[in-house]
């Protein structure tokens, strides 16, 4: 291809010679509204923008998530109390930050597979369920698991028995409130880190 100059016929920001003859003249935004408006919007509703920054979670790991969030702390629960404990301090955890709007992520071997959102009276009423070993977050594949956001502050995991949380030092801070007030030991450490607990599936 030649070191021409070429402009998106519909937005006019510069393209290269792959989108002049392959994507009908047209940057990937404009061609994917154009021609894949579905693929587009959702996209567009999984997309997390943070000032110039758009990141796409869907194929990135939990670490990478994390790395790209500029989370700095993690906090993994230890075992030993009660299933319905864990679940409690989730919903603690998030009472103290005001019910921040969550997003839900579907990971499979700690890699992010699809992101939607729920009503927080779903979310509730299915991770309770999970400690019966129902709802719409149980099921059989032991690499499935669901991690809910607020695309800012902290990345959860909450499972039967443990959870997995980062986030930034006043979220950390908050988690660390809650589980001491509850009782639940864990561990801390600051990211990155090459701790064996660190990945969710080993």
């Amino acid at each position: 291809m030649s070191n021409e100059n070429w402009h998106c016929k519909k937005c006019n920001i510069l393209i290269d010679g792959h989108n002049q003859y392959c994507h009908d003249g047209m940057c990937d935004d404009c061609f994917n509204q154009e021609y894949f408006p579905e693929d587009q919007t959702a996209y567009e509703q999984r997309i997390i923008k943070i000032g110039d920054k758009v990141i796409d979670p869907v194929g990135l790991t939990e670490e990478e998530l994390e790395a790209e969030l500029n989370f700095k702390e993690y906090i993994e629960t230890k075992e030993g109390k009660e299933n319905k404990l864990y679940i409690d301090a989730f919903f603690s955890f998030l009472e103290k930050t005001g019910f921040p709007r969550l997003t839900t992520y579907r990971l499979y071997d700690s890699e992010i597979t699809e992101t939607f959102r729920q009503p927080f009276d779903e979310v509730k009423k299915n991770l309770y369920l999970l400690c019966q070993g129902q709802g719409d977050f149980c099921d059989d594949d032991i690499y499935i698991a669901y991690a809910f956001t607020d695309e800012k502050s902290f990345f959860v995991i909450p499972l039967t028995g443990i959870i997995f949380f980062s986030g930034t030092s006043e979220a950390s801070k908050i988690m660390q409130d809650v589980l001491n007030e509850l009782g639940i030991n864990f561990f801390f450490e600051e990211l990155p880190m090459e701790n064996l607990g660190r990945k969710l599936f080993k």
